[in-house]
């Protein structure tokens, strides 16, 4: 089949496995809302709190605002909320698995502000870089098509358990897009995973595990 037919099938198989009673109404904003085909993955910007940023990953990653008053909050007056609040800049300062930039203000508000002093003891080096491995994908991994629908079903399962466990969107922890690429060539390491749904290798590493649990039993 070609692949293009895949990624639909792929999609219309999620949406009819969390909408059985759907229509073409509630395909087409299910569409819009998951981006199953990754139309906006290259392009718009995400803003999001550091509350929010737990448990994903980017490639780069703009942290602003990291200045007195802020990071850490104004509010922050006790020892355990600025623990709290050092707890939350680093969750921000390490969703980036290849560049972080950090901004902060001089004024704001009218008034002088000053670097955050979370940052005075932060080391910031350059990513290492690395080839990319020479074989990602082993053919002789590949699945034919009822095999394939059945490990979807079990991936649609690993990423719904991997999303409740991390408190986010399933969407968050991986598309159903890559959902579709993890069932066609069943990644054996961590680094094949990350190569083949660009999740990041911190999550990777962290996810691999419990995929590689439901990949084995296939």
């Amino acid at each position: 089949m070609h692949p293009d037919r895949l990624r639909v099938a792929d999609a219309v198989f999620a949406f009819c496995r969390d909408h059985p009673d759907g229509d073409g109404t509630a395909l087409r904003a299910w569409v819009h809302t998951t981006d199953p085909f990754d139309v906006r993955a290259d392009s718009g910007v995400e803003v999001l709190t550091f509350h929010a940023a737990k448990g994903r990953e980017w490639f780069r990653v703009w942290v602003t605002g990291a200045e007195s008053g802020l990071m850490p909050h104004r509010g922050a007056t006790t020892v355990a909320s600025r623990h709290e609040e050092a707890r939350l800049a680093y969750v921000a300062l390490t969703r980036a698995t290849d560049e972080c930039r950090i901004s902060w203000a001089e004024r704001r508000g009218g008034y002088r502000r000053e670097r955050s002093p979370f940052l005075d003891d932060l080391v910031s080096t350059g990513p290492m870089a690395a080839p990319p491995p020479e074989d990602i994908i082993d053919v002789d991994r590949r699945v034919d098509a009822g095999q394939r629908m059945e490990m979807l079903g079990a991936l649609h399962e690993w990423r719904d358990h991997a999303a409740r466990r991390a408190g986010i969107l399933p969407d968050a922890v991986c598309s159903v897009r890559h959902l579709g690429l993890l069932a066609e060539n069943r990644p054996a390491s961590a680094e094949e995973f990350c190569s083949l749904t660009g999740i990041g290798p911190l999550t990777a590493a962290r996810l691999y595990p419990s995929l590689a649990e439901v990949l084995n039993r296939l």
